[in-house]
């Protein structure tokens, strides 16, 4: 019953068809000659392509360096970053305005003003971030109607020669852009390192005002000196203990020789407790001494360790800034092409588009699809009417 049913269905669809084949031939002529026409009228389009890749060698500024190396992990690294910035600049007004006067492409495009041509330009420019890294750049130029009877050489030159003045443009543009960074740059540095200048040369002044005033040449040196004074005086009044203490049992204790001995010892003892407790800061008695005392030690040492230190600091600042300052001048004087080329733009000797057969078998296909609905949508609906 089924399988009746079947063939009597399958016969009804050709009897359909068959029936109506005039309306469904005609149908397709006409699709065929309206396709063939439009085929015929459409421009050939030709594509240019180029590859590009970020700079080998990156000659940012030291600063820049040492900032990159903080590990901080955003997902961007610098080449991807570098070719971000391509594309923005490729699809920037200013470029693609530049190429547009300088093709004049507004009478080209056959539009009314140079906002529609950069429109029409952008959507031709097609760009692409492979996975090894680089920038695929390709430029889609049409001709003129009629692209299979007009010469197009000229076309092919164009596109071309536009897929060259993106690359030219975007360089120019990008090294604008890293010249305006590096005098940025230059100039905080600069003025960071006249700062420096600056404080180098008053912590230098406080550190020669602080040994002036305490007189200190080189504060480890004196200490040791003062405690080589100290063990040389404590040794004599040592001995001088001993030789009193043995003369006194044999002499008078008004001999001129235990009265001798015992003058020096105490003018030791003197010499001994100004060491010790002392202070010869700011003193007339200090102005031609460079002897150290024991009660002042600890407080000029702290301040000659940290008025040292300071000049140190600064001085390692200015060696550092120095160099960055160097650099940061010559970056800003460099004038050399940034964009590294990895292929460039071909001419292009085949047509991109359109696929002419293929657009062809497409249309036919959609065609002969839609026209067999058709005829059954409007079979089954006369034979409604005259039911």
């Amino acid at each position: 019953m089924d399988s009746n049913y079947n063939e009597i269905s399958i016969y009804e669809y050709y009897k359909t068809i068959n029936t109506n084949r005039s309306i469904l031939l005609k149908i397709n002529a006409t699709v065929l000659i309206v396709t063939l026409i439009l085929l015929l009228v459409l421009p050939n389009v030709y594509r240019s392509e180029a590859i590009i890749i970020p700079p080998l060698d990156n000659n940012s500024l030291g600063l820049m360096n040492i900032l990159n190396e903080i590990p901080f992990d955003i997902g961007v690294s610098d080449n991807e970053s570098e070719i971000y910035t391509y594309v923005a600049i490729i699809k920037s007004r200013t470029l693609i305005g530049k190429i547009v006067k300088d093709y004049n492409l507004i009478e080209y495009y056959g539009v009314d003003n140079i906002e529609d041509a950069i429109k029409e330009l952008r959507g031709n420019i097609n760009i692409e971030l492979t996975d090894e890294g680089t920038l695929a750049l390709s430029v889609d130029h049409p001709s003129k109607w009629f692209g299979l009877f007009v010469n197009t050489y000229d076309t092919q030159i164009q596109v071309q020669e536009i897929t060259n003045a993106i690359i030219f443009e975007l360089d120019q543009i990008y090294r604008n852009l890293k010249n305006q960074q590096a005098r940025t740059n230059r100039i905080f540095v600069e003025n960071r390192y006249n700062q420096n200048i600056k404080d180098l040369y008053n912590a230098e002044e406080k550190l020669k005002t602080f040994q002036e005033e305490n007189n200190i040449i080189a504060f480890q040196p004196q200490l040791e000196e003062s405690f080589k004074i100290y063990g040389a005086l404590f040794q004599e009044k040592t001995d001088l203990d001993i030789q009193f203490d043995y003369l006194k049992d044999n002499l008078d204790l008004n001999n001129s020789q235990l009265q001798m001995i015992k003058s020096k010892n105490e003018a030791i003892e003197t010499k001994i407790k100004d060491l010790l407790s002392k202070s010869f800061r700011n003193t007339e008695e200090n102005r031609n001494n460079y002897i150290l005392s024991f009660r002042d030690s600890p407080e000029l040492g702290v301040k000659y360790l940290r008025l040292t230190r300071e000049v140190e600091i600064q001085n390692k600042i200015f060696q550092f800034l120095t160099q960055q300052y160097e650099e940061a001048k010559v970056m800003e004087a460099k004038d050399s092409p940034i964009i590294q080329i990895l292929d460039s733009p071909n001419f292009p000797y085949k047509k991109h588009t359109p696929k002419r057969f293929t657009l062809l078998v497409l249309a036919m296909i959609l065609s002969t699809i839609l026209s067999i609905i058709y005829v059954f949508i409007r079979d089954s609906f006369l034979k409604k009417i005259h039911k």
